[in-house]
């Protein structure tokens, strides 16, 4: 798992969370927590919409 973030509502605390203590920079939390996960739920939230919005239209086209 990218990031190690499991949830949308955690996401931004275990990201902020280590940026503000140190534990990461901010090249870290922004390349590899931030951007992949904002990637990932720009993308594959529609695409799943957009894939199950599909398969609902029947076969006429």
């Amino acid at each position: 798992m990218i990031g190690d973030v499991t949830h949308v509502a955690a996401g931004p605390a275990a990201t902020v969370l280590p940026l503000i203590s140190g534990e990461v920079g901010p090249g870290q939390a922004l390349g590899g927590m931030i951007l992949p996960a904002l990637l990932g739920y720009g993308v594959g939230g529609p695409g799943l919409f957009a894939l199950l919005a599909h398969a609902q239209v029947p076969q006429e086209l």
